[in-house]
Order: C-alpha cells, then sequence, then structure tokens
C-alpha cells in the first residue's frame, strides 16, 4: 500500500515537472518573439517598406540587384548599407520598465516609424522604431504583435538608432547624375552653348578582338580629329564614373525655371552600350536682384551653382556645382596634341 502511494506521489511530481518545463519553454518561445528585433540573413532582405505617423512613407526595393527608392531612383548606397547592418546588428538592451511603460508605449504610438522588412513576399519582420533614451544611449522599439517596448541598441555603438529609419525620400536617393564606365558608353555628345566651336563629340567603339577600345573624336560639326591625346581623352571619360548633383531644387517658380533656360550653360548626352540615352543639361541660375558675388559686383545668376534637368524633366529639378561640371567643361582643344 505504502509503494502503491508513493508511485502515485512519483507520478504527480514528474507530471508537475513536465507542465513546468512546458509552461517554461512556452514562455521563453514568447519572450524570445517579442524581443527578437534583429534580422540574421541580410542577404534575404529585398524589400524595406518604412511609414511615420505624418503619412509619410518610403518603399527600398531591390531591382535586378540595384536598391531603387519608390522605384524611381537609385538608393544612396551607404543608407542601404547602414540599415542592412543595422538590422543585423540590433539587440535588446534592457525591457522598459514599469514606470515608463506608459509613456513610452504613448511615444511610440505618435512618433514611432512603422518598419516592414520582406524577402520576396515574405514578411520577415515589423518594428516600430521610436526616439532615443533619456542618455541618448538606446533606441526604444517594439514587435509588431507585442505590446512589451524594449531599449535597443547595438553592442559597441555609442548613441541612438532612429536616425536610421528615415522616410524622406531626398535623403534616401543617391545624388548620381552620371555614374557610367567606359565600357558602358557608346558615344557623348557635348554643348557648351558659351563656346560652341568648342563643342565636340565622341565615339567608343570596342575592339573585342584586341580588346580595347576605339576611340574616335569629332568637332562641332561632325568633322573627325585625325589627331588627339588619346590619355587625355581617356582620363575625361573616366570622369562620368562619378557625377553628382548637390541636392534637389524644391518649388521652383516656373517663371524662375523659363528665365533660367534662356540661359543655358552646357548640355551632355551620353549613348549607352545598350541604344538608350541621358541627356543632362545645365541652366545658369538666377538670382534675387541686386545680388553681388564676392568682389561685390552685381550679378544675374550664382556664380558658383547652376540648374540641372535630367532627360527634360521639369519636375525633377536638380541643383549642381561648377566645381564638379568643370570636369566635364572643357573645350575640344584640350584634347587636341600640341
Amino acid at each position: 500500500m505504502k509503494r502503491y502511494g508513493f508511485l502515485i506521489l512519483l507520478i504527480l511530481l514528474l507530471g508537475g515537472l513536465v507542465v513546468y518545463l512546458y509552461l517554461s519553454q512556452k514562455k521563453s518561445t514568447l519572450k524570445q518573439e517579442i524581443s527578437d528585433f534583429s534580422v540574421k540573413d541580410t542577404a534575404r532582405i529585398d524589400k524595406i517598406f518604412m511609414a511615420d505617423r505624418n503619412g509619410i512613407s518610403v518603399t527600398l526595393e531591390k531591382i535586378n540587384g540595384t536598391w531603387m527608392v519608390d522605384k524611381t531612383f537609385k538608393a544612396r548606397t551607404d543608407g542601404i548599407k547602414t540599415l542592412l547592418n543595422t538590422l543585423y546588428a540590433l539587440k535588446v538592451k534592457a525591457p522598459v520598465g514599469r514606470a515608463a511603460y506608459n509613456n513610452v508605449i504613448k511615444d511610440l504610438a505618435t512618433t514611432a516609424v512603422k518598419t516592414e522588412v520582406y524577402a520576396g513576399e515574405e514578411k520577415l519582420k515589423t518594428l516600430y522604431v521610436g526616439g532615443p533614451t533619456k542618455e541618448h544611449d538606446g533606441t526604444f522599439m517594439m514587435l509588431e504583435g507585442s505590446d512589451a517596448p524594449f531599449v535597443t541598441e547595438i553592442p559597441g555603438f555609442q548613441g541612438y538608432l532612429s536616425t536610421r529609419f528615415f522616410t524622406d525620400k531626398v535623403l534616401w536617393r543617391k545624388p548620381e547624375v552620371f555614374a557610367y564606365r567606359l565600357m558602358d558608353m557608346r558615344k557623348v555628345e557635348m554643348t557648351l552653348y558659351n563656346e560652341p566651336s568648342s563643342s565636340f563629340s565622341i565615339d567608343i567603339e570596342a575592339d573585342n578582338e584586341n580588346q580595347k577600345f576605339v576611340l574616335r573624336l569629332h568637332d562641332s560639326r561632325g568633322k573627325e580629329i585625325p589627331r588627339f591625346d588619346t590619355a587625355t581623352l581617356v582620363q575625361y571619360l573616366g570622369a562620368f564614373r562619378s557625377i553628382n548633383y548637390e541636392f534637389p531644387a524644391n518649388n521652383v517658380r516656373p517663371s524662375k525655371l523659363d528665365s533660367a533656360l534662356q540661359k543655358p550653360v552646357l548640355s551632355i548626352r551620353v549613348t549607352e552600350k545598350n541604344g538608350s540615352q541621358k541627356l543632362m543639361q545645365a541652366l545658369a541660375l538666377p538670382v534675387p536682384p541686386g545680388s553681388t558675388d564676392r568682389g561685390g559686383n552685381l550679378i544675374n545668376y550664382d556664380a558658383e551653382r547652376v540648374y540641372l534637368l535630367v532627360n527634360n524633366n521639369r519636375k525633377d529639378i536638380l541643383i549642381g556645382q561648377y566645381f564638379v561640371l568643370d570636369r566635364l567643361a572643357v573645350p575640344l582643344s584640350s584634347f587636341l596634341k600640341k
């Protein structure tokens, strides 16, 4: 009888242990689900959608191997790299204490940036990214489906992470005008409006048999130049690898743009290897009446910056610098042998 009672007690103890382990594992799994902010296989990520509480959103998407902003512009390589590294390295620093819970939830509800991370059609993670802690050494975040906010961090990084999750399309856009390798181009046509006779064009022909390029230089009338400095011409074409604008021009008045169109500085048309073309026009940028240069002389146009139009898109006017364009705005005589 005593032995029978002992067996019953043993069974009850074992049953209780099983229930305890099950509940502990379930609790541990639940805790991990609501605090696992990182995405370890960032190579799978091909789309990130972010939206703030003001209704502003942006979609970063990898299309044919290139990250794009809303399927329209190339995305900044450094920005994408930083965001992916952040998603990989995210760790929980501490849970939000009971005393601060209500304030943190309120702040997340009003200021958080919703961030959805995808691999194809699969949603890998949805984070709500809030503001910094009082000491600016952590960032409040919460996962979708959870009501438990946490303070997150990247181990070894001092600061907060909110600034890496933003919805401003302009800031995500790569400030690129030309990004061509020599092998990407078939023809370059340069028009200098202040010196029309100094304009020129360059034909770039691939010599596959000898694994090199044949360059042909033509003057403003299309006449081929038989002798020119090949090294200088190759160096010039190398500048097309990285020509950037300074920033987009917002809300340009039509009258101001019309004035600029009357004062073109230069235009460059690049025909790509596949036959498509990109036309960049630089236009003198009007300044307010009474403006002066550094010497105090009255000027009508900005001495350092120009408007840039790409493919005649008047809805996307850019600001460029003469300092950058000077690498391209060279006369035909620069390539002629002395």
